[in-house]
């Protein structure tokens, strides 16, 4: 009654309706009808919104730690400095690395990047392993540097190459460099990616550019220069890596790369016996001061009341052995502090000035350091 047929005992309402109340399926339609009711007037607490809820909650959650780890990973490319450690956790003894680190730093003014680091919630998805790294890495570097650059080039249209190999870990690879003028009229050169190379043929290198060209999208037509050393395998006119581009890009004219040339002048320069006499004799004496803390004291001591331009800093430093412009920074110290090198070669060789400066750096120098400083101030002062 009141279910596979209509009520019509009026009459008997009392007595049917309060059996009818006790019944199962009863209770269970007036629960299914309050539900059903609350779900029209209050959605937030319908069963489907409080999952559909709890999963957005959690994807918003995994933004923000997804988007720390990227913050975190720009940043120390960005500074230039490397990721990995020694261990690569951040609980464990030992150097956990500049990427770990910062996460570490980050957390502790972020609840939830700090709940993560802690207690993730699956132990498969912490997004701070190295192969996450790497995958943020070619995200950000392809994805969204790579791509925003190519966009620039094909709004260039023109642009020139430049590409140089060498070899790393046994492996030869080539940064491709693409010089051009962007929109707002500055000459720019970037780069555009590292390639590896099966050999160093100007067949091989020729091919490879092309295909990276054709991968990004950027038409080799565009090319109207080429810029490379000297090598045969780049320079050649019938088989060089500057021909073989011209196939395709009659226009790319090729120039040796004025860098080269100019680190090629400075080696052969260096060569010839008056320079290279004097840049011994400036290694020399840099050696002479830094090795010594007393008698870099000295020159300091001596720099700073003959007022040494540079203040506080170091008057001499080393002189790299490999990049020019770092050897540029030390030529230049040693020039600058030329007379306050003289002045102290004469305290310790000759014993002149001692009333000027203190007594503990003008006094207690052995013969050994005499003879040699005798020897750099005759040096020093001729450079002949």
């Amino acid at each position: 009654m009141m279910v596979n047929y209509p009520f019509t005992k009026w009459h008997h309402k009392s007595d049917v309706l309060g059996k009818h109340a006790l019944k199962p399926s009863h209770q269970t339609a007036m629960q299914a009808a309050a539900m059903f009711l609350q779900s029209i007037e209050q959605p937030q607490t319908a069963t489907r919104t409080m999952l559909d809820k709890a999963k957005a909650d959690n994807i918003e959650r995994n933004k923000h730690i997804v988007k720390s780890v990227a913050e975190a990973v720009l940043y120390c490319g960005r500074q230039c400095i490397g990721l990995r450690g020694d261990k690569e956790q951040t609980h464990c003894a030992g150097n956990p690395g500049n990427f770990l680190a910062l996460m570490k730093l980050l957390a502790n003014h972020d609840d939830i990047l700090q709940q993560h680091m802690e207690h993730p919630t699956m132990k498969n998805a912490t997004y701070v392993s190295p192969q996450t790294q790497n995958e943020m890495i070619d995200v950000l570097g392809k994805r969204m540097i790579q791509a925003s650059l190519v966009d620039e080039i094909k709004d260039a249209r023109l642009y020139t190459i430049m590409v140089d190999e060498v070899t790393s870990h046994n492996t030869e690879v080539m940064p491709l460099c693409v010089r051009f003028v962007d929109c707002e009229l500055n000459i720019r050169e970037e780069l555009l990616q590292v390639c590896t190379l099966p050999r160093i043929t100007g067949r091989h290198i020729a091919t490879t550019i092309k295909q990276v060209l054709l991968s990004l999208g950027i038409a080799l037509e565009g090319c109207r220069g080429q810029g490379y050393d000297g090598a045969a395998n780049m320079s050649s006119e019938t088989v060089g890596v500057q021909a073989l581009i011209r196939q395709d890009a009659p226009k790319a004219v090729y120039t040796h790369c004025s860098g080269h040339c100019l680190n090629l002048v400075i080696a052969h320069s260096c060569g010839l016996p008056i320079v290279r006499n004097t840049l011994d004799r400036m290694k020399a004496t840099v050696m002479f001061f830094t090795n010594s803390p007393k008698r870099e004291r000295l020159l300091r001591e001596v720099a700073t009341q003959g007022g040494h331009p540079m203040g506080l800093r170091q008057p001499l430093i080393d002189v790299c052995r490999t990049r020019w412009a770092a050897r540029h920074d030390a030529y230049s110290h040693f020039y600058t502090s030329f007379i306050h090198i003289v002045k102290s070669l004469e305290v310790i060789g000759l014993g002149l000035h001692l009333k000027d400066y203190s007594d503990d750096v003008t006094t207690g120098w052995d013969g050994k350091y005499r003879n040699e400083a005798s020897g750099l101030l005759s040096g020093v002062v001729k450079f002949g």
